[in-house]
């Protein structure tokens, strides 16, 4: 645990000393966000800019530049669409925070941890992710870094309030580090000391845990192993891995340790110099991992700076933070797929290429992107066009896909009647069911053997508690006119544990039901519900897409805190 703790501060006493460089002067009032540019945080020199062709490198936001917004140490960060970067503040305080900075540069407090009115006290905010709903995922360290009180949090993109998902325990080694969303939405956990919650894994040379991914529970923090850096029967064993992870465009899951073997003495430390790591979640067997690039391997680039971060470009580019321009010039670098060499983009203590500094963490922007410059206030901002189907609120309006024209045209909006329907919290999730009635025609219109269905589920004013994808592929037709999805074994991720869906023509109507046992449903906090149904056929205009939605207040059931209709 000490070797995860003392990174950060090794990195930052450089960078205190680099960003007096770096001053506000050097800040263009019209900075703009695009698709494809990648961000990187870099202390207390701030949040830069980096051409992803050139390596060119401009300062959007300075954090000693009171002028610009709150002061801080710029730590990991996140990306949403193109109109805001969040950013965890790294300072060693113990008062967590986390910034939300705008394209022009400028910057707000989004949450603060001695602000009362925005939730529990946390303590070390570190990784950050994004959740379907658009909250904000964020890691915490706990008290000092040092595992106690350490878990993941869920953080309300406009209030700032904090909501903790998952907690560590008390003591313990457990250094959650990051988050993100795996190819199915689960939300996916590194954590540098794991898997100490579960009581499995190997101790590693300075006697803590190999590291370790997890999946979350949304609804009850409940923690699922899924790559064990220690269990050699899934791969090359780790020291620290989690410390950063990202999704690559085969589903499968980048992950950065920077003190994993082999090791060097570029990096003053024979043990190792740290790696990338590729993990394949579905197998089989699940969770098996092998070694993509290893800074103790001099053929694969310099050594002398350990690894930091990871992320893949808008054209598929694997990039890492955190490699080597030469000895102790940290860089960011696109890493070959097949042989695991690094090739320097943008080195960081090259003044010819921008500001200098360090690269802590790097993000890319993907959302489609307005092309023009940034607004110089905080009170509008760059939004991304809504994209349909993919269950992200892309445009930052409290709706997502088919909850919305963008994804469901007027003329194609049908009636939802709710007829019966539940939503009762269980050990693993949610049992789910649900009868409706889709009227006004719909009969003439919907083929689930081409149109992919969507169930959405959202509180009235609120957050979306289920977002459930079944590809057309995976609907049958059975006798008469049934089409029906069956995922009794949950091998359909995106389906979101909704094991049944049926659809029956009825005249000019069509039965719809839907169930589950242990459905990924948030719980709800508000009885008044939103349930949305949509059709689209992905190899056509979104124009032809069809949906059917309609209000409904539920009644309290149960113990559990079920909702029920009627």
């Amino acid at each position: 645990m000490l070797k995860a703790n003392l990174l950060p501060a090794l990195f930052l006493a450089t960078l205190i000393a680099a960003s007096s460089a770096n001053g506000a002067a050097n800040i263009s009032p019209s900075f703009s966000l695009q698709r494809g540019d990648i961000v990187a945080a870099s202390g207390s020199a701030g949040i830069l800019k980096v051409d992803p062709t050139t390596g060119m490198r401009t300062l959007l936001s300075d954090f000693t530049n009171a002028a610009q917004g709150p002061t801080g140490v710029a730590g990991s960060l996140a990306v949403h669409a193109c109109d805001a970067i969040y950013v965890t503040d790294q300072r060693s305080d113990r008062l967590g925070k986390l910034f939300k900075v705008f394209p022009d540069g400028t910057r707000t407090l989004l949450s603060d941890a001695t602000d009362v009115t925005q939730g529990p006290f946390w303590q070390t905010p570190y990784g950050l992710g994004l959740d379907t709903d658009g909250s904000i995922l964020v890691t915490d360290r706990g008290n000092g870094g040092g595992g106690n009180n350490a878990g993941l949090w869920s953080v309300n993109a406009g209030t700032g309030f904090r909501t903790k998902l998952m907690d560590s325990g008390n003591g313990g080694h457990a250094a959650p580090e990051s988050a993100m969303l795996d190819a199915g939405g689960s939300i996916v956990v590194g954590d540098a000391e794991g898997p100490v919650w579960t009581g499995a894994g190997a101790l590693c040379w300075e006697l803590g845990d190999c590291g370790a991914l997890f999946r979350v529970n949304r609804l009850n923090g409940a923690l699922t192993v899924l790559s064990d850096f220690g269990n050699l029967a899934q791969g090359p064993r780790g020291e620290d891995a989690g410390r950063s992870m990202a999704l690559d465009t085969d589903g499968t899951i980048l992950v950065v340790d920077p003190f994993a073997a082999p090791g060097s003495s570029d990096c003053f430390d024979n043990n190792g110099c740290g790696a990338l790591f590729r993990v394949d979640l579905v197998g089989p067997p699940p969770g098996v991992r092998t070694l993509l690039s290893a800074w103790g391997n001099a053929a694969q680039g310099d050594g002398s700076t350990r690894p930091s971060s990871v992320a893949v470009g808008t054209d598929g580019a694997i990039l890492v933070g955190g490699c080597n321009a030469g000895k102790f010039e940290p860089a960011v670098c696109r890493v070959d797929r097949a042989t695991g060499v690094r090739t320097v983009l943008s080195n960081f203590q090259d003044p010819a290429q921008g500001p200098t500094g360090i690269p802590l963490s790097i993000a890319v922007v993907g959302a489609v992107c307005d092309s023009g410059p940034a607004t110089t206030t905080t009170t509008t901002t760059l939004v991304g066009a809504e994209r349909c189907g993919d269950c992200v609120d892309n445009d930052g309006n409290g709706l997502a896909d088919f909850e919305e024209p963008a994804c469901c045209p007027a003329a194609n909006t049908l009636t939802l009647k709710i007829r019966k329907a539940q939503l009762v919290p269980q050990k693993g999730g949610t049992l789910l069911g649900l009868d409706t009635t889709i009227q006004k025609g719909a009969s003439a219109g919907l083929d689930p053997l081409t149109q992919d269905v969507f169930l959405q589920i959202r509180e009235q004013g609120g957050r979306e508690l289920l977002c459930a994808h079944m590809p057309a592929t995976r609907f049958v037709k059975r006798r008469g006119k049934l089409f029906q999805f069956l995922d009794r074994k949950l091998t359909e991720k995106l389906a979101q544990g909704v094991t049944g869906t049926e659809l029956r023509p009825v005249k000019k109507d069509v039965i719809l039901h839907a169930e589950g046992r242990k459905a990924n449903v948030a719980s709800p906090t508000l009885t008044t519900i939103v349930v949305t149904v949509g059709f689209r056929n992905p190899a056509r205009a979104e124009a032809g897409n069809q949906c059917a939605g309609a209000v409904k207040t539920f009644r309290k059931s149960g113990k559990k805190g079920g909702l029920r209709v009627p």
